[in-house]
């Protein structure tokens, strides 16, 4: 990243919370570079030591530059995304040991959409563009429920 910035708080076994933000460049496979400006928030809440909930969310927005990407004959304008995600679950740390959890449930389900002005719009690409003509919105709902096992020898009283 070019410049970052994060500020985290917590209290062991009784809250997290984090915020933060960015500014970059970065790369898709070989040879497609975007800049992008990102903030993010999460919270997390212990509501005893061994059952705890958090959300959290992002919003990041990408710049592709149309000339620097050579699609200056694809693209009417330079593409910009504005890509949001949010997530939310909730763990319950059945079996722990010296404050470190070794058997956990957790329940969770993340959100992200992309919102680009490509929209597959005839209009979104340059005169006698061929096609085909696309659009890079996007959007995803996870939802899903998970078992962590960290296998280990569990010795002492405690």
């Amino acid at each position: 990243p070019v410049a970052r910035l994060s500020l985290t708080t917590q209290e062991q076994f009784k809250y997290n919370l984090g915020l933060g933000g960015e500014y970059s460049e970065s790369t898709y496979g070989q040879n497609l570079f975007f800049s992008y400006w990102m903030a993010r928030a999460n919270f997390e809440y212990y509501f005893g030591k061994h059952l705890h909930a958090g959300i959290g969310g992002s919003y990041r927005q990408d710049t592709f530059d149309r000339d620097r990407l050579d699609l200056e004959e694809v693209w009417a304008e330079n593409r910009l995304d504005s890509v949001m995600m949010a997530n939310a679950g909730v763990t319950w740390d059945i079996l722990m040991k010296y404050d470190q959890s070794y058997l956990s449930l957790n329940a969770s389900g993340n959100y992200n959409l992309r919102n680009s002005n490509i929209d597959g719009e005839v209009s979104d690409f340059v005169p006698g563009y061929p096609g085909p003509f696309y659009s890079y919105d996007t959007e995803v709902t996870i939802v899903f429920v998970g078992v962590t096992f960290n296998p280990t020898i569990m010795i002492g009283p405690r």
